[in-house]
């Protein structure tokens, strides 16, 4: 109000250049007033970004820590488990015996829980349309890479554990579950008793059913396998990525003891 009376009071009295300088100042106020707030707009933009990085971060850290702990401690173990006793349950080795764990992977694999895959801030982006929130380039390739491979991997796998069937159900009598007392100092809340297999290795040979069966279900369970090492590949090329951007090193915690 008090530039508008200025103004007027200029006007009437003729002194152009104080009209001028007012409406100079009026225009630079205005222009400061929109590239604060742009400026303002602008840290708001990269304080959301960082926070939607940091969340994404972890989200590969917890990610790639799960697929380890289930493929290092679940699938792999199985994996290897089955190959052995393959050539057994076929009659093809000297081996004629299968071991504890060679018999639990055959009783076992077709109830193994599957590999995680989900990056939750990462769905959340592209389910809204704000990918583009990313502005580093090579966060935003690898993320969308990740994304559709992740999907086609997840079909496949899909169409894997869908064919993988149960042998024991399947063959009862080539693979039998028994009940075993558990250790008198156990503290487990169930009944007192655990489950242990017991597998007929002599007769499986002559049973086509169950051979051609163990084939499909080892097959099956390799792809899934194989397809652990295209997944983590592209985690890790999003993992640095985000490490670059955010300055991030984990060479401090590595050496840690």
């Amino acid at each position: 109000m008090m530039i508008l009376a200025r103004i007027s009071t200029a006007i009437r009295e003729q002194n152009w250049f104080a009209v001028v300088l007012e409406f100079v100042i009026v225009i630079a106020g205005v222009v400061i007033g929109f590239q604060v707030t742009a400026w303002n707009e602008a840290r708001a933009e990269r304080s959301q970004e960082t926070d939607l990085l940091l969340r994404l971060h972890n989200d590969v850290i917890v990610l790639q820590a799960g697929r380890s702990e289930v493929f290092d401690n679940h699938w792999m173990p199985i994996n290897l488990a089955l190959s052995s006793a393959r050539p057994i349950a076929f009659g093809l080795t000297d081996r004629s015996t299968l071991t504890e764990e060679e018999c639990e992977a055959l009783a076992m694999h077709a109830f193994i829980i599957p590999p995680p895959v989900a990056l939750p801030t990462l769905e959340e982006l592209l389910a809204a349309g704000r990918i583009e929130v990313i502005s580093d380039p090579d966060i935003r390739s690898a993320a969308g890479y990740y994304d559709q491979r992740r999907a086609f991997r997840a079909s496949v796998d899909e169409r894997a554990l869908a064919v993988i069937r149960p042998l024991s159900h399947a063959h009862p009598d080539l693979i039998r579950s028994r009940l075993v007392p558990e250790p008198s100092q156990s503290t487990s809340p169930e009944d007192g008793f655990d489950r242990t297999f017991e597998c007929d290795p002599q007769t499986m040979p002559q049973h086509e059913g169950f051979l051609a069966m163990l084939t499909t279900n080892v097959v099956a369970f390799r792809d899934i396998v194989t397809s652990r090492r295209v997944l983590d590949g592209d985690l890790e090329v999003l993992h640095a990525a985000l490490d670059r951007r955010l300055g991030i090193s984990h060479e401090d915690n590595e050496a840690a003891p």
